[in-house]
């Protein structure tokens, strides 16, 4: 499986689960509207340290800037939102990234 976008674990909400770089999504659906904009009307029905979770960090020009991990739920939520091909093949990506963690929980020992 190639990866479009990395899917990495983080804690959202207290619990360690896959999550995506939202500016990574954004890059990958090739969106045409500026990161802060597409990001603040995505958000809008998601629910902060459940769905999403802000960072502030630094801009390429030294200026703060808040950069958003998504779980891969909301990630997979946005994606479809992008009505175009390269929305259709980001939500076919999550979807095979989605069954190859449930194999791996199925396969690995219970302790």
């Amino acid at each position: 499986m190639q990866d479009l976008i990395k899917i990495k674990d983080a804690v959202i909400g207290n619990e360690e689960q896959p999550t995506v770089d939202a500016r990574e999504l954004w890059v990958a659906l090739k969106s045409k509207r500026d990161f802060s904009t597409w990001i603040k009307d995505r958000l809008v029905d998601f629910e902060e340290d459940k769905d999403f979770s802000p960072n502030l960090a630094k801009s390429s020009l030294g200026r703060p800037a808040i950069e958003y991990i998504l779980t891969l739920d909301t990630a997979k939520h946005l994606a479809m939102l992008e009505r175009n091909e390269q929305g259709r093949k980001i939500r076919q990506y999550f979807i095979e990234v989605e069954k190859a963690y449930r194999k791996q929980a199925n396969t690995d020992p219970v302790l």
